[in-house]
């Protein structure tokens, strides 16, 4: 190799390593995929919480369940692969002594607008999509015998 050529390559070399080192150090992104309801891990709320009722619509905030899922790592899989508005909650549910992660976008402080944002993902190509009361403080206080949308556990339901 011409020493003409290995001296153009030294001083590229060089200009590349003092340029990288002025530039800010790479600082993964702050924002996450999910938020994870650490409370909940501890102490699952029944499934029954979520169910919507006429007794829970006129006092609640609302959520859309993206999905329901036997085990948080499909629960954290699904959360980070959507491209969604705002960051989704991660709760842990029971039902029949079956733990559930239930996925959920929200609170929305009336259904209209929880409703609006199911719309919203639908036209994204989200539609596998229920309508649930956002789990509260006292939201395992909240059984219902009637419900007008059910979050069973008996099928698992994915946003994508």
């Amino acid at each position: 190799m011409p020493k003409s050529l290995l001296a153009l390559i030294a001083i590229l070399t060089g200009l590349t390593l003092a340029a990288a080192a002025l530039l800010p150090p790479h600082t993964p992104s702050e924002k996450s995929a999910y938020s994870l309801v650490q409370s909940t891990l501890k102490a699952p709320l029944p499934a029954t919480s979520l169910q919507l009722t006429s007794q829970t619509l006129a006092d609640s905030q609302f959520a859309v369940q993206l999905g329901l899922y036997p085990d948080l790592q499909q629960a954290t899989t699904t959360a980070q692969q959507l491209s969604l508005p705002s960051v989704p909650s991660i709760f842990a549910t029971e039902q029949n002594a079956h733990l559930w992660y239930t996925l959920l976008l929200g609170p929305y402080p009336d259904m209209e607008q929880a409703q609006s944002a199911q719309s919203q993902l639908a036209t994204k190509g989200i539609a596998a999509t229920n309508l649930v009361v956002w789990p509260a403080d006292g939201a395992s206080s909240k059984q219902s015998a009637s419900s007008k949308s059910q979050a069973s556990p008996n099928t698992q339901e994915q946003g994508s």
